[in-house]
């Protein structure tokens, strides 16, 4: 705060430094008598050693003359110091008494809001690791799905290399599916969206050997498969296999079906047969 002039009357310190000033001087005449006399006592001691109890009594009055620099600096500030006070107005003092406690309140609130601040973060952080727990079981499944279809796409690129033909059975249908290749002597089976290594049967037929289509059908009936649905697929110049099995599967009842293919189209995979 800058000086103002004063509106009261001065404080002076004048008494003060004069008891400061007194004191001192009374310890240097005792300083002086003590010395007096000890050089009275012991005369020849005292001769002796003049050159060092001079030289202790300067540093003495030395170090004396020192704290009282000090104490008349100490003064002289607390002299401004208290000018300054007193020239400062009862109402200038409690301004500034309100100007440091609306700013104190001001650190309180702004403390406050921090802990208020706090707080909130605290439980939205124990918000999201909640929320967080919670969706452990969808992040898993959605985990699951997502490995079934890159494994389905995994397949279908698999698929498309090898280039088969993939067949399945209408939704709502009850009956197994298979899947039987016919060839001009050999017919290959594989139940559909299983793995399966194919079935083959081979031979042309005669006096002495059942075709491949006897083969078959035999087959059929030990496995106890009649209640099984047949996609028969046709390959060029197995018409003759194909009339020879239509009349068989007719005969044991046995649903079926067909349709043609190329003579080089793949479909039934050596170890997973029909299956994708």
């Amino acid at each position: 705060m800058s000086r103002r002039g004063r509106s009261g009357p001065a404080i002076s310190l004048f008494a003060f430094q004069d008891i400061i000033t007194s004191v001192t001087a009374i310890v240097l005449v005792v300083v002086l008598l003590l010395t007096l006399e000890l050089a009275q006592s012991q005369p020849g001691e005292a001769t002796e050693s003049l050159d060092a109890v001079a030289s202790q009594l300067s540093a003495r009055i030395q170090e004396v003359q020192n704290r009282l620099k000090e104490i008349q600096i100490s003064l002289d500030k607390g002299d401004d110091f208290v000018q300054e006070i007193a020239a400062t107005s009862p109402a200038e003092l409690r301004s500034e008494q309100q100007r440091r406690e609306q700013s104190i309140a001001d650190l309180k609130k702004e403390l406050q809001e921090q802990e208020e601040l706090k707080t909130r973060n605290e439980s939205e952080r124990r918000s999201v690791e909640t929320a967080t727990f919670d969706l452990a079981p969808t992040r898993e499944e959605n985990a699951r799905i997502l490995a079934e279809v890159q494994q389905l796409e995994q397949t279908l690129v698999a698929e498309e290399k090898d280039g088969r033909v993939l067949f399945t059975l209408p939704k709502g249908f009850t009956k197994p599916g298979w899947i039987a290749v016919i060839e001009p002597e050999k017919v290959s089976t594989a139940p559909m969206e299983k793995e399966f290594s194919p079935q083959v049967f081979t031979g042309a037929g005669g006096l002495f050997s059942r075709s491949a289509a006897r083969q078959f059908v035999d087959w059929i009936k030990a496995e106890k498969r009649t209640d099984a649905y047949f996609l028969i697929l046709l390959r060029p110049e197995s018409a003759k296999m194909f009339d020879e099995l239509e009349e068989m599967l007719e005969k044991e009842s046995i649903a079926f079906g067909f349709d043609v293919i190329t003579a080089d189209q793949p479909v039934l995979d050596p170890v997973k047969g029909a299956a994708p």
